[in-house]
Parts: C-alpha cells; structure tokens; sequence
C-alpha cells in the first residue's frame, strides 16, 4: 500500500508545530518510506535518537552546531545498500509515521543533510556516520486504520464458530474468542484443540463471526456472550458473516491453547447458514484485497470510538 494512500482518509490531522513536536519526541524509532510517491517504495523501521522529549540538551546543541534554524529528526541505521542513490539526497522527500497503541500517525519530511563523520562526546557517539537529519512534517495525520489495523475485542461484542469444530451456541462462555478483527482478518483463539485436529500455516477454514451491536441504552453483560433471546427480542442488533480463511500464522502459547492469524479470502454470498456443518456449501466471493469487507467498516469504526472514549475516561 502506498504511503500516500495509508494517510489519505485521517480522522485527525495535526498542523500546529507544537503538536507535531509532541508527537516527534515521543518516538526513538520512526517508519521511514524512501522513494515516497514512486511505483516501488522502500519501508525501514530507524532509530530516532533526537529529538528525544520536550527538554533535548543534546538535540539543542546539535541545532547550534549544524546551524539549523528548522526542527529535525536525526534517523540513524540507513540500508543505504538497498535504496538508489536518488533516494537520500538532500532536499528529497521521506514518508515517515510513528506508531504505538495510543499514536498512530504519518506526514512528510525532507532531508535537510547527511553527516559525513560520527559525532562524539566525552567517549560517547552522538550520532553515527551518514544519519540523516530530516524535517519534521508540517502536519501529522492518522494512519489509515480500515487498511492496517485491527480493533481489540471483547466477549460481548462477536460470536465465532469454525466449521468442522465443535462449539455451543447456548453457552454463556465462548469457545473461540476473536482477539482482534480488522476488514481483512482476525486473530482468533483456540483453546482445546481437539486431539484428531492439527493446523497449520495455509491451511483454509470456514468461519462464521457475528458482530453485536446493542440498541442504545442496552448494556450487555460484560464476558458473556450475546443471547438469542437478546438479539430475537431487538436488545442487540446483529452481522453475521461466513468466511473463507488461510491461516497466515499459527502461535501456541500453552500446551492447550492456539492462536490463529487469519486472512480472508472469500465471503458467503446466499442464505447464511448458522449451522458450521454447512459452511462448505456456501457459495462465496472472493474479497478485494485493497478494500477488504467494507460491511464491516462501521462496526469496526464504532468499536474503535468507545475504546478511544474508553482510554480517555481512563485519563481524567
């Protein structure tokens, strides 16, 4: 996906200098996209060492000794062997974005010089040979998440069955817990694998997700999973969709439990079965890779509101 494309729909956008400083040194390491804007791009995670926080003595020093009247990044660590000379000169524009759980944010810089010898200080190296010191952007705004991110989840808000595994709707407790989802997969645990049962990277299951959404007002009971009598009597509005699915990556944290990395291949396009033992009957469309299941985007969406709001109560 194209850097321009990954910051083309943000839902903040900061441009005050002040607030882009405060996102600037917070990070020691940024995402840099060399040849930004060409039709092969080149993505490396770099050390920032400075700026590092609000009160940088060093990073103060070093804008007097490189005479710099602008605020810059110095980025150390450059593959310079994988990238054309074109693509580190100065004066050439960089992609670069700073992520953690709380920032998720990216804009443009420009090389304003490359050292040509380390920089040392009582033993200790400053900033090594051929950093490259880059402008901060002039706004920051944040990363696309329909095509990068997926959103945490909790019991309440989906249901999960995998077809040819066993499971039971009328438990209160779930069998198969979506750790997180996003349009293009999921992260789903497993645990008690049943014993004749082994999986594996590229293998395809058939998995059916139903999404809850409680009416406004209604409150469902937190780690218990959503009740038919719920949905049946209007408390809880519900998505369900069938899924093809590869698996992209197979963790095993204890001797009982999997974690599955999925990637959706493929949607179920005719009447939805609830019962797995019909998955493979469905007929299904393959999904846009560039897109993903846009169906899912403002439930993703809404989702990812309350955790903000959530995070927010939790700072007050």
């Amino acid at each position: 996906m194209k850097f321009s494309e990954l910051i083309q729909t943000p839902d903040v956008t900061l441009n005050q200098p002040e607030q882009v400083a405060m996102i600037v040194t917070a990070f020691n390491q940024v995402s840099v996209v060399f040849n930004v804007g060409a039709d092969q791009e080149v993505q490396h995670k770099l050390q920032k060492p400075y700026p590092i926080g609000d009160n940088d003595l060093i990073y103060e020093s070093l804008k007097r000794f490189f005479k710099m009247n602008t605020d810059f990044m110095v980025i150390q660590g450059i593959p310079y062997q994988d990238l054309p000379e074109t693509a580190v000169q100065e004066g050439v524009t960089l992609g670069v974005y700073f992520l953690s759980n709380e920032v998720r944010m990216g804009g443009y810089g420009r090389i304003l010089s490359r050292t040509t010898r380390k920089l040392v200080n009582k033993g200790e190296i400053l900033i090594d040979k051929d950093a490259l010191l880059v402008s901060f952007p002039t706004e920051l705004k944040t990363i696309n998440r329909r095509r990068r991110y997926r959103v945490p989840l909790r019991v309440e808000e989906h249901y999960c069955e995998i077809g040819g595994f066993p499971s039971d709707r009328h438990s209160p407790i779930p069998r198969y817990t979506v750790r997180n989802l996003s349009p293009y997969g999921a992260s789903i645990v497993i645990p008690q694998l049943p014993p004749d049962i082994t999986l594996k990277e590229n293998d395809l299951l058939l998995v059916r997700i139903s999404l809850f959404t409680p009416q406004k007002g209604y409150h469902p009971k937190r780690t218990v999973v959503v009740s038919q009598q719920e949905i049946t009597a209007g408390s809880v509005q519900e998505e369900l969709y069938v899924l093809k699915c590869k698996v992209l990556d197979v963790q095993q944290p204890n001797e009982r439990t999997l974690v599955l990395g999925l990637h959706f291949l493929g949607i179920a396009i005719e009447a939805v079965t609830t019962d797995p033992k019909k998955f493979s009957a469905l007929k299904y469309d393959p999904i846009d890779g560039t897109t993903g299941i846009e169906r899912m985007i403002p439930w993703l969406n809404r989702i990812q509101q309350a955790r903000r709001a959530e995070e927010k109560d939790l700072l007050r």
